[in-house]
């Protein structure tokens, strides 16, 4: 998973989550910007963004729990469960 442009382009060399694999353990991580940020998944590893996700600015949230699931297309979504028991899902821009 890296961080991309508002275009779904990479914006960085570098993923954000590197070799990240289908069912793989949990882990934590930072996001390095506040306010609304768009992360793009590669699920092959080919270099190109798979799927894309414009995330809105969840505003002064210390933890958020996000899972990264297929409907029964195999469309990717982003589920954040927030703080306060409610859920956020995020569909793919592409």
């Amino acid at each position: 998973m890296s961080f991309v442009d508002g275009n779904c382009d990479p914006s960085s060399p570098e993923p954000f989550v590197p070799d990240f694999e289908y069912a793989s353990e949990a882990f934590t991580a930072d996001i390095p910007t506040p306010g609304s940020f768009v992360l793009g998944l590669d699920v092959d590893s080919d270099a190109v963004t798979d799927a894309c996700f414009k995330v809105p600015d969840l505003g002064a949230i210390d933890m958020v729990t996000l899972y990264i699931v297929n409907d029964e297309h195999g469309t990717p979504s982003l589920v954040a469960h927030l703080p306060d028991g409610t859920t956020a899902i995020v569909d793919s821009d592409l």
